[in-house]
C-alpha cells in the first residue's frame, strides 16, 4: 500500500501548479487564508474561495474523481464551510479532513516532492531539453548577430 505522504504528493504534482503552490502555502501556515490572501493578493473571502477549490481538487485527485466546481454562490458557500471546519480541530468535511492530513504529513510530503522534482531534473529527456533550448538560443544570437554585421 502506497504510504498516505506518497499519496498526498503524487495527487499535488497532478493539480495545476498555483493549486498546488496555493494548497502547500496554506499547509504550511498558521493562519492560511491570511496566507493566501496576502500572497494572492486577494480578499479574505476570496482566499477561502481559492483554497476550498484546491482542496476539492485535491479530494478528487485522490479519490480519482473529476473536480467540477459549482456556481460562485454556492462555491462561497462551500468556502464558509470549509472555513470553519479548518477553525474546528475536528474537521467534519471532506476537503478540510484531506487539509489537516496534508498538515500531519506536511514534511514528508514535502520531502516526496523534492524528490520527484530532482527526480524530473535529473532525467534525460530534461537534459536534452535543456540542450537543445540552449542551442536554440545561441542559433537565435548568431543569426541576429548577422543580420546586424550584413547591414
Amino acid at each position: 500500500m502506497v504510504p498516505v505522504a506518497q499519496r498526498l504528493s503524487d495527487a499535488l504534482l497532478a493539480l495545476p501548479p498555483r493549486e498546488a503552490q496555493l494548497v502547500l502555502r496554506a499547509a504550511r501556515a498558521e493562519r492560511p487564508l491570511e496566507a493566501i490572501s496576502t500572497a494572492h493578493g486577494v480578499d479574505p473571502a476570496r482566499a477561502a474561495v481559492l483554497l476550498w477549490e484546491a482542496l476539492g481538487r485535491l479530494d478528487a485527485q485522490l479519490r480519482g474523481a473529476r473536480w467540477r466546481p459549482p456556481a460562485w454562490p454556492k462555491a462561497q458557500a462551500q468556502a464558509a464551510a470549509v472555513q470553519e471546519a479548518l477553525a474546528a480541530t475536528t474537521p467534519s468535511n471532506p476537503s478540510a479532513q484531506r487539509f489537516f492530513e496534508l498538515r500531519r504529513e506536511l514534511a514528508a510530503v514535502q520531502e516526496a516532492l523534492a524528490a520527484a522534482h530532482r527526480r524530473e531534473d535529473e532525467a534525460p529527456a530534461r537534459t536534452v531539453e535543456a540542450w537543445l533550448r540552449r542551442l536554440a538560443i545561441v542559433a537565435i544570437l548568431a543569426i541576429t548577430a548577422w543580420s546586424y554585421l550584413r547591414h
